[in-house]
């Protein structure tokens, strides 16, 4: 009967405990549900996008000389969509999604992605053909890769932001490098495959979006937005390796005499080039040099016979 009361002290401190750590544990994970940051409900396919209320925006080019009428063309809208639309039957389902986000999608005329994408990051909004125009928190853009790239980047200079990428629409644009067969052909042909199969175009890719910043870095006082994305772009570029063989990778370094290399090339191509041109001319100009010296040789003669006594 002595311990019943320390029994019953222990058993109200236990309690106590129980519910006071308990408590500490809830207002932990209500805390902790309370920060954590969840990824937007996305929709995962293309048909889904056009179901939803979400708007779709792709970029276009605006040519056009002072204040005169311009032109907007997409590429999405004005080469890649009809020129799929004209290959396919109209009865198929890809041809009722391309047709519903021809008449869905928002041209935005710009030729600097990156500068449109931060100028809206704050607010969302922008000016298109038909006026002012806000997009919401999620929406979805149609464009070629490097266009979106440059326009992620863009918002991801000041923003958080959650890409899914969508594939199934069949678009694509191709653009070949052409040029007279000649013997300098196979020269320009496997080098440029040897550059596009090793990495090194898609960092030259890279460095070419810096140079377009620098025109729009220009109208900034504050260099820091530039800063921060030069420095993200430039680490790309150095921390991918140029592979032309996977048993044999080499750095960007090694292929610092390369321009060197190629201008000796085709100084030489140009040296033969010339070298059998002229020759015609050379053959023309020594069968003239002939005939002037056999003239003086005869002229000579004549006046030596003419000379004696």
């Amino acid at each position: 009967m002595r311990i019943l009361p320390r029994s019953k002290s222990f058993i109200i401190i236990s309690i106590f405990f129980f519910f006071m750590i308990g408590s500490e544990f809830y207002q932990g994970s209500l805390f902790s549900s309370l920060i954590t940051t969840t990824p937007p409900q996305l929709p995962k396919c293309n048909q889904d996008v056009l179901d939803s209320d979400l708007d779709v925006i792709t970029t276009g080019t605006t040519y056009g000389l002072g204040e005169g009428p311009t032109l907007d063309n997409s590429v999405v809208m004005d080469f890649m969509i009809p020129d799929v639309l004209q290959r396919i039957d109209g009865d198929t389902n890809l041809y009722k999604m391309l047709t519903n986000f021809k008449n869905k999608v928002i041209v935005v005329s710009t030729v600097n992605q990156f500068a449109f994408a931060t100028n809206i990051s704050d607010s969302l909004k922008f000016d298109y053909i038909r006026g002012e125009k806000k997009l919401k928190e999620t929406f979805a853009i149609l464009d070629n890769e490097e266009h979106v790239y440059n326009f992620v980047q863009g918002l991801q200079a000041k923003r958080k932001l959650w890409v899914k990428a969508l594939d199934g629409l069949g678009l694509f644009y191709v653009h070949p490098v052409m040029m007279e067969r000649s013997w300098l052909f196979p020269l320009f042909s496997q080098g440029l495959g040897r550059l596009c199969q090793s990495g090194f175009y898609q960092g030259w890719k890279n460095f070419d979006r810096l140079r377009g910043l620098f025109s729009y870095v220009k109208s900034k006082e504050k260099s820091e937005l530039f800063r921060k994305s030069s420095l993200k772009m430039v680490s790309q570029v150095e921390t991918r390796e140029i592979i032309f063989d996977e048993s044999n990778p080499v750095s960007v370094l090694a292929l610092k005499n390369m321009l060197q290399l190629i201008l000796m090339l085709i100084l030489t191509g140009v040296c033969l080039f010339l070298i059998e041109w002229l020759t015609p001319a050379r053959h023309e100009v020594h069968t003239l040099y002939i005939k002037v010296l056999k003239m003086l040789s005869n002229f000579q003669l004549f006046i030596f016979k003419l000379g004696k006594p």
